[in-house]
């Protein structure tokens, strides 16, 4: 299937309008070391929700949706790979992609909410 069939880049500014809310919703929503600002957590389901709403079909909002949760997470989520390294004894190198790998996981929920 080609990215034009499949809707993908004929949503690409709403695709990434919609990565920038939600990543910014999940960084700068929830509690962290930077100041955060609670209401801008709206931001997050804001974004998935203009992923939903542009989507051609649901395998094109699933993977928008993941790929707008990856980032978010992997920003709200960027101390993991400290205690990974630290605690866990791994070298930073590879705790850094296993923290990433983590934050995939958690962006399935993204892909879902898109539906």
């Amino acid at each position: 299937m080609s990215a034009q069939a499949s809707g993908f880049t004929s949503t690409l500014p709403a695709g990434l309008a919609g990565i920038v809310c939600a990543s910014l919703g999940l960084w700068l929503g929830f509690p962290s070391d930077l100041p955060s600002l609670p209401l801008l957590c709206l931001l997050y389901p804001a974004g998935l929700a203009l992923l939903s709403r542009h989507a051609r079909s649901w395998r094109s909002a699933l993977l928008w949706g993941w790929a707008a949760g990856i980032p978010g997470h992997f920003a709200a989520l960027y101390w993991l790979a400290l205690p990974l390294s630290q605690v866990g004894g791994l070298p930073l190198l590879a705790a850094v992609p296993l923290a990433l790998l983590v934050c995939c996981g958690l962006s399935i929920q993204c892909a879902v909410f898109t539906l």
